[in-house]
Formats: C-alpha cells, structure tokens, sequence
C-alpha cells in the first residue's frame, strides 16, 4: 500500500479530456498483475455522485451499490500499470 501511494502522489491526474467535469475526482486503478486486465472496481463517493469517466472523458457504465458507493468496470489496465477513471 505505501509503495501505490508513493507511486500516486506521482501521477499527473489532471484530466486531458474536457468533457471530464472540473469538480471530477480521479481514481487510480493499479493492475499489479504481468497482463493487461480487466476487473470491477468499487469506489466511494459522495451522495449524489452517479458517474464516471475514463481518460477520455467518456462515460463510463455504472452500478449504485449503495448510497455512498458505486461499481464499474476498469477495462484494460496495462499489465504492472494503472489507468486514471475520474
């Protein structure tokens, strides 16, 4: 765990993408596996929060879980890598 928040605190997550809202937190998704990977990911969030986007800026599908959590699913993430989801 230290060594992914050491590694976080390094990545550039301001979006390139303009149709990600300004407001939009980003969420690190980190594949330590040696292949590309694909998995659900559960986040938490604030009431009210129903999206999510890839580094595109495309939404991305969603499941409310609970009030305060939701679930997508983190299409390729490069092996040993992570992609950024806001």
């Amino acid at each position: 765990d230290d060594s992914l928040r050491f590694i976080a605190r390094r990545v550039n997550t301001v979006p390139a993408a303009r149709s990600v809202p300004a407001a939009a937190k980003p969420v690190l998704v980190f594949n330590p596996m040696n292949w590309r990977r694909t998995d659900a990911v559960r986040v938490r969030v604030e009431p009210g929060e129903n999206a999510v986007f890839d580094e595109s800026g495309r939404a991305v599908p969603v499941a409310r879980i609970s009030e305060r959590e939701l679930e997508f699913v983190a299409r390729d993430v490069p092996s040993m890598g992570y992609r950024t989801f806001y």
